[in-house]
């Protein structure tokens, strides 16, 4: 006669724990990845905003050098602003390391008043 087993088997036990092994190894790296990109991103848009508030005297006073190398530091993160003069335009780049290790620039341009 068939007994009637209420359980789990030491089978269904082992494919479930891997399972859910498998789907843990999956989203903790996803996670970390995601945590990454939104700190590479919040900080783009921190320097990118104050980039461009740093032009701001640029254009509209009308500065005669050439170029103007600085450097600040913004949320934890040395960054280099630079400003040159191209042609009629006024390029003012700023670069720094994410939090990956990887530099990164991002540049403006923009007509001075006259």
């Amino acid at each position: 006669m068939l007994q009637n087993n209420k359980g789990f088997t030491l089978i269904e036990v082992l494919i479930a724990l891997s399972v859910l092994l498998s789907a843990v190894s999956v989203i903790i790296p996803t996670i970390t990845l995601l945590h990454q990109e939104k700190h590479v991103l919040s900080d783009r848009r921190a320097i990118a905003f104050h980039l461009h508030d740093e032009m701001q005297p640029f254009l509209w006073e009308g500065t005669n050098s050439s170029s103007a190398l600085f450097y600040e530091k913004i949320q934890n993160k040395q960054v280099t602003f630079q400003f040159l003069t191209e042609n009629e335009y006024i390029k003012g780049c700023a670069s720094w390391k994410n939090v990956k290790e990887i530099k990164e620039t991002y540049c403006l341009y923009g007509l001075p008043q006259r």
